[in-house]
């Protein structure tokens, strides 16, 4: 059993390496981040994430922003 199937995780540590941020169509925002989770403090293993999504303005609210899309990558080595 992975520890991600497990119904409680306990500690999740997390270390964002990279966020790369562009301008999309209508407003919107694609943001990719990279970076490292440790469970339960065993720093010794972490596993790499990749994650992207697209921000969109919210219609009527100035400054406002809601996730359109969303990929996460949980990379097991």
């Amino acid at each position: 059993m992975s520890a991600l199937s497990k119904p409680e995780l306990g500690t999740v540590k997390h270390r964002v390496s990279t966020i790369d941020v562009h301008p999309s169509v209508g407003g919107g925002v694609l943001v990719s981040v990279t970076g490292s989770l440790a469970l339960d403090n065993a720093f010794d293993k972490p596993m790499l994430f990749s994650e992207v999504f697209l921000l969109q303005p919210i219609p009527g609210q100035p400054g406002g922003f809601f996730v359109y899309n969303h990929i996460f990558r949980l990379i097991f080595g």
